[in-house]
């Protein structure tokens, strides 16, 4: 069996919110500005056992969570601003890159956590260099995931 690898956590330029420790009366998990509604967690994910267990576990943690399973379903459902995008960086309709690309270049608001089932250093680095709030090897590192979706655990 293989190991779990977190790679880091990386710094982001954009203007992500920062974890807190949890809800704190009139605020969500991420301090958002939307304390009324339940974030909104966007998975994209061409593994269906990937996408229901992290739909199931976020679900339990009050989130409201979509799901694609393809790039084409993914520009679909990224109108509805979601709070955090756990992104695959392979799916079977092109590279999820260009997703964490768009939100970065229009300066969306949102945490985009980044997984991928195979580390090439170059393709690393490239990713990297976009400011993704998180990248993960597969299989995920659920509490690592979940720190930076603002939970303490």
């Amino acid at each position: 069996m293989s190991s779990v690898v977190v790679l880091e956590p990386v710094a982001s330029s954009s203007s992500s919110p920062a974890p807190s420790a949890g809800p704190t009366p009139g605020t969500n998990q991420l301090g958002t500005e939307h304390p009324q509604r339940p974030l909104h967690l966007l998975v994209v994910e061409d593994e269906p056992a990937t996408s229901r267990a992290l739909s199931a576990i976020c679900r339990r943690l009050g989130w409201e969570v979509s799901v694609a399973g393809t790039l084409a379903e993914t520009w679909l459902l990224l109108g509805r601003k979601p709070d955090v995008v756990v992104l695959d960086r392979i799916l079977p309709d092109g590279d999820g890159i260009g997703v964490l690309k768009k939100v970065r270049g229009e300066n969306h608001p949102v945490r985009v956590a980044v997984t991928t089932g195979t580390v090439d250093m170059e393709r690393y680095q490239a990713v990297r260099d976009l400011g993704p709030d998180l990248f993960l090897t597969k299989p995920i590192n659920l509490q690592a995931l979940l720190e930076c979706l603002g939970f303490d655990g």
